[in-house]
């Protein structure tokens, strides 16, 4: 009769090898808790459908392991990012805009150098706090725009007038159109007399129709002692003031 059955009891330990166990016989229920390790797998052996969902935890992953090619569409997110993780580099040109900044997150160090232009600033933003000294030139004032009221007292001298000639010591400021300026500093001059009409001796004169000529008045005469004006006979009495009657072609006559 032939053997059919071994009993368990009839098999020493380490007797069963794997040449005496047929292929595909070892199933699920025959391993042992924890009894299969890295060493019995098969190289690329294990595949999606092996795993378990959740089963691939951080410490699965080798490092550097984890490329773009394994990141789902639109998972990551900024929990994901690290501090200072994104450069200028990683971001596309022109995709940053004002809804991406946060309020008052721009400052100064984040502000590259003649970046701000005029279309930047507000209307009236730029006040006198704003503005460094002597940084305001002819070159920034609008035609006409410096008046009476922003001038402070005593603020124009003679450098500031715009005269044709340098000018000295003595001399006034003239009106003269045909200048530079309109203005030329001019000396005073006296003008010379030229000429005296109808002279006569002891005649006073009086100033023509120009001032460059006098005129000799017959009718007003001064011998130094004896003013006489008019015609007529001189009325004095030793130097006493004796004028009698006055009327018209007498003389008066004043002496001493």
């Amino acid at each position: 009769m032939a053997l059919t059955k071994i009993v368990t009891n009839a098999i020493t330990d380490d007797a069963v090898t794997a040449g005496k166990i047929a292929d595909g016989t070892i199933v699920a229920a025959d391993l042992a808790a924890n009894s299969v390790d890295s060493s019995e797998l098969v190289n690329g052996s294990i595949d999606l459908a092996h795993m378990s969902v959740n089963s691939i935890d951080s410490d699965q992953y080798v490092d550097g392991s984890i490329d773009t090619a394994h990141y789902a569409a639109g998972s990551v997110d900024t929990t994901a990012l690290g501090a200072d993780s994104v450069t200028a580099a990683k971001i596309a040109d022109d995709v940053v805009n004002s809804e991406h900044y946060a309020a008052g997150s721009i400052d100064n160090e984040h502000i590259a150098d003649d970046a701000i232009d005029s279309e930047h600033y507000a209307d009236g933003s730029i006040d006198n706090a704003h503005i460094a000294d002597d940084a305001i030139d002819s070159e920034h004032y609008a035609a006409g725009s410096i008046d009476l009221e922003h001038m402070s007292s005593q603020s124009v001298d003679e450098d500031n007038l715009y005269i044709s000639n340098a000018g000295s010591d003595g001399q006034y400021l003239q009106k003269q159109s045909g200048n530079n300026g309109g203005l030329t500093w001019a000396a005073v001059t006296d003008a010379a007399i030229t000429a005296i009409n109808n002279p006569t001796a002891n005649e006073l004169v009086t100033v023509g129709s120009t001032t460059t000529e006098l005129d000799a008045e017959s009718l007003l005469t001064f011998t130094g002692t004896v003013l006489t004006l008019g015609v007529g006979t001189s009325v004095i009495n030793s130097g006493t003031w004796s004028p009698g009657t006055v009327s018209t072609g007498k003389a008066l006559v004043l002496g001493i």
